[in-house]
C-alpha cells in the first residue's frame, strides 16, 4: 500500500558517476540519460500508491530529483542532500523545487550547488522529518503506516488532486522543459 525508496549501501544514492570519460557521443547519452531519469520521476510522481524517500548518506543530483518526486522524505540528520549540477556545467532538469522550498530557498540551492545536512533539508521543507540515523527505518515505517490505515480510493484522489493542483500551476511545463532542446546553450564540458 506504500512505496519507499531507499538505497541498500552506504548512500541513498550520490548520482550519477561523474567520473565517467567524456567521449564524442557524451551529449547524446547524456540526453538519454535525462529522458530516462525524467520518465522513471513521472513514474514516481504520478505512482497511486503513497511514496517516501528514506534518506540516508549522500542525495544528490538526480537522487535529489527523485527524493523530491516522492509524497514525503525522511533524512537521516547527518545526510547530505543537495543538486550539484551547476558546477558540472548543468542544472536540474526536474524543477519541483520551487513549489516545495520557496524562490529565494532554491535559487540559493540549485544556483551554487551547495550541499546541505538532513537536518538542514527538512528546516527547508525539503524532507518531512530528519531522525538520527539509528531511527531511520523506524520513523518511516511509522509514516508507513498511517499511510497505510486511508482507505487506498480517498488516498489516490487526494494524492492526485494535489499533484494536479501543483501542475496546474506551471510544475509541468517547467518538469518538461529539461527535454526540450536548448538554444545558445553552453557546451557540455
Amino acid at each position: 500500500r506504500v512505496i519507499v525508496f531507499r538505497g541498500a549501501g552506504p548512500s541513498f544514492s550520490s548520482g550519477f558517476d561523474l567520473g565517467e570519460p567524456l567521449g564524442a557521443d557524451h551529449v547524446a547519452r547524456q540526453k538519454q540519460m535525462v529522458r530516462i531519469a525524467h520518465k522513471t520521476r513521472l513514474k514516481v510522481w504520478n505512482q497511486p500508491k503513497p511514496t517516501i524517500a528514506q534518506i540516508h548518506g549522500y542525495c544528490l543530483g538526480g537522487a535529489h530529483d527523485l527524493a523530491l518526486a516522492c509524497d514525503c522524505a525522511i533524512a537521516a540528520e547527518d545526510a547530505k542532500l543537495g543538486v550539484p549540477e551547476i558546477q558540472f556545467g548543468m542544472g536540474s532538469p526536474f524543477l519541483l523545487m520551487p513549489w516545495i522550498v520557496g524562490l529565494r530557498k532554491t535559487k540559493e540551492l540549485l544556483l551554487t550547488g551547495k550541499t546541505i545536512s538532513g537536518a538542514q533539508a527538512a528546516a527547508y521543507g525539503i524532507v518531512n522529518y530528519a531522525v538520527p540515523l539509528a531511527g531511520l527505518a523506524d520513523r518511516v515505517q511509522e509514516l508507513a503506516e498511517e499511510f497505510a490505515q486511508v482507505p487506498p480510493p480517498a488516498l489516490i484522489l487526494q494524492k492526485k488532486g494535489i499533484n494536479r493542483a501543483v501542475e496546474m500551476s506551471g510544475f509541468s511545463n517547467a518538469a518538461n522543459a529539461s527535454l526540450e532542446p536548448r538554444r545558445n546553450a553552453a557546451p557540455a564540458r
